[in-house]
């Protein structure tokens, strides 16, 4: 839904944010595999939802000192741009509003780190897509944002596991819902982790 409204706008632009990023983890110390990993992995939805230029922009205190801005053409008049931004979510950002925000590997209940702010500031209705290395670190993950009411609701699948104790009153199973919760189909066979920035 997100590229398909983004390809009915005048700009045909997808903007992503990807918060908390560092240059190790999402940029592998190397733009020109990381341009051509991401060009690869979205050249075919650009293409099919007609999005002209697809916009990532990483953000997060780990990212490269000196400020990065690497475009890339992905065939079909569609360019791809990876911008980088060496600051807090939190901070006032004077980069392009997104259209999808994406947390990799956040550990939102690590006490070793604190989303609040970077949440707090995220547009209402913007959605975001969050992952993680493990089923049992995505459940409590679900649970973090539904309590301090990031999420609406919790997905399909895994309300008996959150309210199953707790004897909650869950909506009937898929009803209303705007999230979801699943393995990754696309996932790749290669494991990068950065021990930084919640991306362990």
């Amino acid at each position: 839904e997100v590229l398909l409204s983004s390809s009915r706008s005048k700009r045909k632009e997808l903007v992503v944010h990807v918060i908390g990023a560092s240059y190790e983890a999402e940029l592998w110390y190397n733009l020109e595999d990381a341009a051509d990993a991401y060009s690869e992995a979205l050249e075919n939805l650009a293409i099919t939802k007609k999005v002209r230029t697809v916009r990532i922009i990483f953000i997060g205190p780990e990212c490269p000192k000196d400020d990065v801005n690497e475009e890339r053409d992905m065939g079909n008049n569609t360019r791809l741009i990876l911008e980088t931004s060496r600051q807090n979510y939190d901070k006032s950002l004077s980069t392009t509003a997104a259209n999808l925000l994406v947390f990799f590997n956040p550990g939102f209940t690590c006490p070793d780190y604190d989303w609040g702010s970077a949440l707090s500031h995220i547009k209402p209705g913007t959605p975001f897509l969050v992952t993680t290395n493990t089923e049992m670190e995505g459940i409590s993950d679900v649970q973090y944002l539904h309590e301090r009411g990031w999420m609406d609701n919790i997905p399909p699948g895994i309300e008996d596991i959150i309210m199953g104790e707790s004897g909650g009153n869950m909506k009937e199973e898929g009803k209303g819902c705007t999230s979801f919760f699943s393995e990754n189909p696309y996932a790749g066979s290669r494991v990068r982790q950065s021990g930084t920035m919640a991306n362990d």
